[in-house]
């Protein structure tokens, strides 16, 4: 399961603003899901737009690099890991 697939899923069931509140997760995760998010939409609204310039829209409507946009989707597309049995 991804990092963003998580965070809906707790938004749905609404523990999302908890796992913040409670310090699980850092505020600026919940920032980087937000443009993420964003970014998604985008997506979703201009299937005929290049994802460069999708990534560069979400910077500028954020007011932040490039670099930040492609560091969330790393963050949210992030897999976590199967236990590994004993």
């Amino acid at each position: 399961m991804s990092v963003y697939e998580l965070l809906c899923l707790s938004k749905e069931s609404d523990q999302f603003e908890d796992f913040f509140s409670l310090h699980i997760m850092s505020s600026g995760m919940k920032i980087s899901f937000e443009r993420y998010c964003y970014l998604l939409t985008l997506e979703k609204n201009h299937p005929s737009e290049t994802h460069f310039h999708l990534v560069q829209d979400t910077s500028i409507y954020f007011g932040v690099s490039e670099q930040t946009i492609y560091k969330d989707i790393s963050k949210m597309e992030f897999e976590s890991l199967p236990p590994t049995p004993p």
